[in-house]
């Protein structure tokens, strides 16, 4: 009879511990792996390719400039000129 207690408090750790492991498995993934990249996206690679030995601001300097150029205008930019 004095093992009950000590039973019962392993089965009912067991049990929570299951289900809260069990919780966690159907939260939807946001991105999926192959997700195509988007035009930003891709520039942003090639131009920390370009950036590759560079360190510190002349790093930032370099990927400012580099992100700026040849940025898509949107419609709404054209117009404001």
């Amino acid at each position: 009879m004095q093992r009950l207690p000590g039973l019962l408090a392993t089965v009912a750790l067991t049990v929570s511990a299951a289900a809260f492991a069990n919780s966690h498995k159907e939260a939807p993934m946001i991105v999926p792996a192959s997700a195509p990249t988007s035009a930003q996206q891709a520039k942003m690679g090639e131009c920390n390719k370009k950036a590759a030995g560079k360190t510190g601001d002349a790093r930032e300097a370099f990927l400012k400039t580099c992100l700026a150029a040849d940025a898509p205008t949107s419609p709404q930019d054209k117009t404001k000129k």
